[in-house]
């Protein structure tokens, strides 16, 4: 009889110690939050070849722990309030056996669930290789964690996606992968990642070398060639030059450029989806205006970017007092990557430093020999 109740006792601990988590989301989970759920339980699967459930808050059944996911309102009443994070922020918070994972809309959430993902010793090392352990029973351990990335825009360039982008399943792989390292951007225009934001949170027109899409030369090079470099020669050109940045009515037509795109950017989204960063930079490859007006300012700034910096600092003196939430991004890039003396950007200034042709190598430190 003693043997049988031990057998008994034996066999309900045993259940207690390996019994699946279930998943809870709250109302009206946002895509990321969505994701979210899907990678946790995929994972927790692997890891422990046990079944974890996704189901709404209300339809708890009590039987197990619980992971709370998102916005719930076990989360609220621990008095942790998502809408206090930072988009990026998240939250793992242990109460008696169950455990809260949140953060900050839109990536808070998600930016949880790979952190808790990294802490029970998941890696994700390429697109096509990763690291699940396997621990069986699972037991989540205690936490009590809030944090966010170090940096806002967080983007290592490479080529893969320029070979990925005709594959599908390569492509979402390798978008997958990124994610999931808290990567916040993507490579191209035509292979969108799965989330971007902070400093990569861009707006929908091109976010390189698009001087030409706030001051069009189809538009007005006809009519008013001055709005258009001049070569040394004192001629005024369009293809292979930039706009003439020290016109002040090109700074004029680029301002309203940019006023449109950001009105139609926020054209049936919510805040929480509307661009942040707005990139304002030189044409590739091209020229500086030689004009008297353009010379003199690069002449006084002894940098041609000073030239384009009092031309960024025009249009993001006005849109801060219209937009104080967004940024404006330029290249330091080519003959231009030299700091002016005079000028500096205002703090709503982003500069992109561009390393031409990879003089340096991105996967080690600036102070490497």
């Amino acid at each position: 009889m003693m043997k049988k109740i031990l057998s008994l006792l034996l066999l309900i601990l045993i259940g207690i110690s390996t019994s699946a988590y279930e998943i809870a989301v709250g109302e009206n989970p946002s895509e990321l939050e969505k994701l979210a759920a899907a990678e946790l339980q995929h994972f927790l699967n692997k890891i422990s070849g046990e079944n974890y459930p996704v189901i709404q808050e209300e339809k708890i059944t009590g039987k197990t722990p619980v992971i709370y996911l998102g916005k719930t309102k076990f989360a609220y009443r621990h008095e942790l309030d998502e809408l206090k994070a930072s988009g990026e922020e998240w939250i793992l918070k242990s109460v008696g056996n169950n455990l809260i994972v949140t953060g900050g809309r839109p990536a808070g959430t998600l930016y949880g669930v790979y952190r808790l993902l990294q802490k029970l010793g998941c890696w994700f090392l390429t697109k096509d290789a990763e690291v699940v352990p396997s621990i069986k029973p699972l037991k989540l351990p205690i936490l009590d964690e809030r944090m966010k990335p170090a940096f806002a825009g967080r983007l290592i360039y490479d080529g893969m996606v320029i070979y990925s982008h005709n594959n599908k399943i390569s492509l979402n792989s390798y978008n997958r992968f990124y994610l999931r390292n808290f990567v916040n951007g993507w490579q191209r225009r035509n292979a969108p990642g799965e989330y971007q934001g902070g400093l990569m949170k861009l707006g929908a027109k091109r976010n390189y070398h698009n001087y030409y899409d706030y001051i069009s030369p189809e538009k007005y090079f006809e009519k008013n060639p001055e709005y258009f470099s001049m070569n040394a020669h004192g001629k005024r050109f369009f293809k292979g030059g930039q706009p003439c940045l020290s016109n002040p009515e090109v700074a004029k037509i680029a301002l309203d450029s940019l006023r449109t795109f950001i009105s139609t950017d926020r054209q049936g989204k919510t805040s929480d989806e509307w661009p942040t960063v707005y990139d304002i930079s030189r044409m590739d490859t091209t020229q500086i205006c030689f004009c008297p007006g353009c010379k003199k300012i690069s002449k006084k700034e002894e940098s041609e970017f000073g030239l384009e910096l009092r031309f960024i600092n025009y249009i993001a003196a006005r849109i801060a007092k219209e937009y104080p939430e967004i940024v404006i991004r330029t290249f330091a890039y080519n003959s231009g990557d030299k700091a002016p003396k005079i000028t500096t950007p205002l703090p709503n200034v982003l500069v992109q430093y561009c390393d031409l042709y990879l003089k340096s190598d991105p996967y080690r430190p600036l102070e490497y020999p």
